[in-house]
């Protein structure tokens, strides 16, 4: 139930970690994946049909992203989204 962090690695690597997990390590939670950030960028793009990621197009359109302990992912659109939608 965390919001998740942008975190770089030692190594470079750029990945979104739960914000509980970086604050208070793994005994409190241990069941939220790390996404590194070129797959949350590729799982935009497919949910929203883009080509490359636009920031203005997701800040628009998703409210939030709810991440599984399995690490899938399920947007959460903007309510303007849904009535567009069931047009």
């Amino acid at each position: 139930g965390g919001i998740y962090w942008r975190i770089t690695k030692h190594n470079g690597e750029v990945v979104w970690r739960c914000s509980n997990k970086v604050k208070h390590g793994k005994g409190i939670c241990q069941h939220a994946p790390s996404i590194p950030e070129v797959e949350l960028k590729q799982a935009l793009c497919q949910i929203l049909g883009m080509d490359d990621v636009d920031e203005a197009m997701v800040r628009e359109r998703l409210e939030s992203i709810s991440v599984s302990a399995d690490g899938s992912l399920t947007p959460d659109f903007i309510q303007r989204e849904f009535a567009m939608l069931a047009l």
